[in-house]
């Protein structure tokens, strides 16, 4: 088990080396194709050796371990989900299709789900709530449905836009 954690890490950095290669020489598709593979090697390092060391580990390393796994591997999660949403930082389009679709999907549920209050222009307020110019306590205390959705919205609508204009920034500037 120990060759097998330290082979996750050997691999690791390896892609580094390969990643930082890349950076100065090669194309753009295989440069983002080496940062997922890398980010995704090395949070597969950080899980394998958590799971190492609540095997083997001394006393407290053991119980120390599992919340850490478990955070790592939360990490593996949200770098898959984000990597995937924009490509690896090769795709600002895909964010920007995201949002859009983030947009009509909750204008289409504001109009088509009935709430206690009523939405009366589900367009303009999901319009509103994606791309953050109107966002504000829109709804009476009352209706906790239409909180939590509205809520869900604008965290959803908040990782996208991060993704996206984060993607542009480092289009823009070249930051490879």
């Amino acid at each position: 088990m120990n060759q097998w954690f330290r082979l996750r890490g050997t691999r690791a950095h390896l892609l580094r080396t390969v990643m930082l290669s890349h950076a100065t020489t090669g194309d753009e598709h295989t440069y983002y194709d080496t940062v997922r593979l890398h980010e995704l090697q090395r949070s597969t390092a950080r899980v394998a050796q958590d799971a190492y060391k609540i095997v083997f580990g001394p006393g407290l390393k053991r119980l120390s371990s599992v919340p850490a796994m478990l955070l790592h591997s939360f990490n593996y999660a949200i770098l898959r989900s984000l990597g995937a949403l924009n490509g690896w930082g090769e795709s600002a389009g895909r964010p920007f299709m995201a949002l859009l679709a983030c947009w009509v999907l909750f204008g289409f549920l504001y109009g088509h789900v009935r709430f206690s209050s009523q939405v009366d222009a589900p367009f303009q307020k999901s319009f509103d709530l994606t791309f953050l110019v109107g966002y504000g306590n829109q709804v009476t205390s009352t209706d906790f449905a239409l909180t939590i959705v509205q809520d869900l919205h604008v965290l959803i609508a908040i990782v996208i836009y991060s993704v996206f204009f984060a993607t542009v920034i480092s289009k823009l500037s070249r930051a490879r």
